[in-house]
C-alpha cells in the first residue's frame, strides 16, 4: 500500500509539474535594481518566460545582509515564488544578522547555480611582486603587517583576506570597506599594498596600467586568462568561487524545481546572457540541484572557520 501511495503520488506531482506554473513567478532579490544579481534574473526571466507563458516578477528586497529578503521568501512558501541570491546572503548572513528567522538547510531548497563570480588579487603596477609567493615572502618578511583593501566585511573579497592570512600565517590585515570606490581609493593611494575583487570590477585598474593581477582566488585558471595561476597552485586546498544562484521554497516539488532548472540552464547557453555576464566568470555555471547543495555545503564549511577565526557575532 505505501509503495502504491508513493507511486501515486509520484504521477500526480510529475502532471503538476507539466501544468505549472498557474500565475505569474516571482524572484526574490536581495539586492536593489542594476545590481548583478537582478541584471542576471531580469535577462533569465525574459528568456524563459515564452516557454512558461506567464509573467515573471522581480522584487528587489536589499539590506541586512540578503536577510530581508530571504525573511521574505521564507515566509512565502509557495511554488510561484523563487530567490535568487548571491553567495553572502547564503553563506554569510546566518553568521552576521541575529535571529535571521530562516535556516538555509531546512527552509531552502536549490534549483541552479548561475554565475561565478571570480575574484582576482592584485597589486600596484609600480610594485616589484609579481607573484603571490612573492607576496606571501614579502608579508612575513616585513616587520609590520601587510594590507589588504577589500569591499564589505565578510563578503568574498575579505573572506579571501583573511584565508590568506590564516592558510600562510603571513601578517596580512584586511581592510573592508563600504563600497568600491573607497576600497580601490585605499589601495591606489598605498594605504594598503594588496587589493581584492572582482574580475569585472578590478579590469579598469588594469586596462589603465594601474595595477596587475598575480593571482585569482577560484579552484582553476580561468579560460580567457590561462597564464594567471591561481591561489591553490601556491596554497593547496584554497578556493573562493562566489556566486549567484536560485533557489526554491523547501516544500515546492522536485518536479518543478527540476522544470526550473531545465530552463535557467538553457537560459544560460543563451549568447546575449554568455556576452553579458558569463564572459567575467566561470564556463562551470548552471548544472544540477545536487551540483549547488554540494558548492553550499563547501563554503559553509569553509565560511565556519573563518567565522570561528574571526569571532564573527551577530549583530
Amino acid at each position: 500500500m505505501k509503495k502504491l501511495l508513493f507511486v501515486l503520488l509520484t504521477v500526480l506531482t510529475s502532471a503538476q509539474a507539466q501544468t505549472w506554473p498557474t500565475q505569474p513567478l516571482k524572484f526574490i532579490v536581495p539586492v536593489g535594481i542594476g545590481n548583478g544579481p537582478d541584471l542576471q534574473i531580469r535577462m533569465i526571466a525574459d528568456i524563459i518566460k515564452p516557454q512558461l507563458g506567464q509573467n515573471i516578477i522581480v522584487e528587489n528586497k536589499p539590506g541586512i545582509a540578503g536577510a530581508a529578503a530571504l525573511r521574505d521568501f521564507v515566509k512565502s512558501g509557495n511554488e510561484h515564488t523563487f530567490l535568487h541570491a548571491f553567495h553572502g546572503a547564503i553563506i554569510v548572513s546566518e553568521y552576521v544578522v541575529k535571529n535571521p528567522g530562516y535556516n538555509i538547510n531546512t527552509d531552502l531548497t536549490p534549483v541552479i547555480h548561475v554565475v561565478g563570480v571570480p575574484h582576482m588579487i592584485l597589486v600596484r603596477a609600480d610594485s616589484k611582486i609579481n607573484t603571490l609567493a612573492e607576496l606571501i615572502q614579502y608579508a612575513k618578511g616585513k616587520s609590520g603587517p601587510t594590507f589588504i583593501s577589500t569591499t564589505a566585511r565578510y563578503v568574498a573579497g575579505h573572506t579571501s583576506a583573511e584565508m590568506l592570512a590564516m592558510l600562510t600565517g603571513a601578517n596580512f590585515v584586511s581592510v573592508p570597506h563600504n563600497n568600491l570606490g573607497q576600497a580601490q581609493t585605499t589601495f591606489l593611494s598605498e594605504g594598503a599594498e594588496v587589493h581584492i575583487d572582482t574580475w569585472q570590477t578590478s579590469l579598469p585598474l588594469i586596462q589603465s596600467g594601474k595595477a596587475k593581477y598575480i593571482a585569482v582566488t577560484t579552484a582553476r585558471r580561468l579560460d580567457a586568462l590561462k597564464s594567471l595561476p591561481t591561489v591553490a597552485e601556491t596554497i593547496p586546498g584554497f578556493d573562493v568561487s562566489p556566486w549567484t544562484a536560485i533557489f526554491a521554497h523547501s516544500n515546492v516539488s522536485k518536479p518543478i524545481v527540476d522544470r526550473l532548472n531545465t530552463l535557467v540552464n538553457q537560459a544560460l547557453k543563451d549568447p546575449k546572457f554568455q556576452e553579458t555576464f558569463l564572459k567575467y566568470s566561470q564556463t562551470d555555471v548552471g548544472g544540477s540541484p545536487e551540483r549547488l547543495q554540494q558548492i553550499i555545503k563547501r563554503d559553509q564549511a569553509e565560511f565556519k572557520k573563518i567565522a570561528t577565526k574571526l569571532n564573527i557575532q551577530p549583530e
